[in-house]
């Protein structure tokens, strides 16, 4: 199970840490009042359904807004993943030290 859900929660996990830094950055990739935008988003979320995105990771994408808790869930999902592979995953915790929240491992 493993396998086959490593590559599409690499891609959501990469989504999700690219909006958060685009969230602080002020510049977000997608805009929905954008209608190219918004359709290239559509087709990325249907990609990830079509993928096996579970109904958590969909809900996550489907709005184009990526709340922090939401973020926080996938990460934690990551780290459920690597540690049933016995890949060690050190700190985990939420660190606010550059003026905005963080995970903060290794």
């Amino acid at each position: 199970m493993l396998r086959k859900a490593a590559p599409l929660l690499l891609t959501v996990l990469s989504l999700l840490g690219g909006l958060a830094v685009a969230g602080c950055s002020g510049q977000v990739p997608w805009s929905t009042d954008d209608p190219s935008a918004a359709s290239s988003w559509s087709a990325f979320v249907q990609k990830a359904k079509d993928s096996g995105a579970n109904d958590t990771q969909l809900s996550a994408l489907f709005d184009g807004k990526v709340t922090f808790t939401e973020y926080e869930d996938a990460v934690n999902l990551a780290f459920d993943c690597l540690r049933t592979a016995g890949i060690d995953v050190i700190g985990g915790d939420v660190v606010n030290n550059r003026g905005f929240p963080e995970i903060d491992y290794s």
